[in-house]
């Protein structure tokens, strides 16, 4: 028996699963470390097994490998359920094993207005796919914030006011120090957007 595991990003369960057993029909994989599948974790996936004895399974979805899981292990039953044969594999691309191979690159984009131009998602995440990237916006719809999750990007939707009452302070000090007395900064208070009606 044998497992192969195919990720496309480093800590990120996606990828490709590749069992081979000849004479079973099913398999199960379970997270795992050295000694064997983790006891406090159920299978994450279970898929047939083809007559020439080549499964695949096809993890999408952007979900994280658990932070104790060093391995995976994958179960077959055979044909007439009378045996289990089990082959552990290690991930990988683990985090720690990835950063001290990989220089980490980063991209910044300001000012997408994603909700009202859904296009401008589509070239957001075209633009770092080559980038260690998490969109950090203000403005994102539901959908547009699933999608960019499924592409694997990490998204962090600080709503208009999470994100915009920061920056008028860091906005203040920086027009401040480059115009000094030549300008007059004038600014709202800070207040909470929400009012709860009694």
């Amino acid at each position: 028996m044998n497992l192969t595991i195919n990720q496309k990003i480093p800590s990120c369960a996606d990828g490709n699963y590749h069992v081979k057993a000849k004479g079973c029909i099913a398999a199960s994989l379970h997270w795992a470390d050295e000694n064997g599948a983790l006891p406090d974790w159920q299978p994450f996936a279970y898929f047939p097994i083809e007559t020439n004895g080549v499964g695949m399974y096809k993890m999408e979805g952007g979900r994280a490998v658990p932070g104790e899981a060093t391995h995976v292990l994958a179960r077959a039953v055979s044909a007439d359920f009378s045996a289990v044969e089990e082959c552990l594999a290690p991930i990988p691309k683990l985090a720690e094993n990835y950063a001290e191979e990989h220089v980490q690159r980063f991209l910044v984009m300001t000012d997408l207005h994603l909700s009202n131009k859904p296009w401008q998602v589509r070239k957001a995440l075209s633009m770092g796919r080559d980038y260690d990237a998490v969109l950090i916006t203000g403005d994102i719809s539901h959908h547009q914030g699933i999608d960019a999750a499924a592409r694997g990007m990490a998204v962090i939707d600080g709503g208009h006011y999470g994100l915009e009452h920061i920056f008028i302070d860091f906005m203040e000090d920086w027009l401040k120090k480059r115009l000094g007395d030549q300008i007059q900064v004038v600014k709202a208070p800070v207040c909470w957007p929400v009012k709860a009606l009694v």
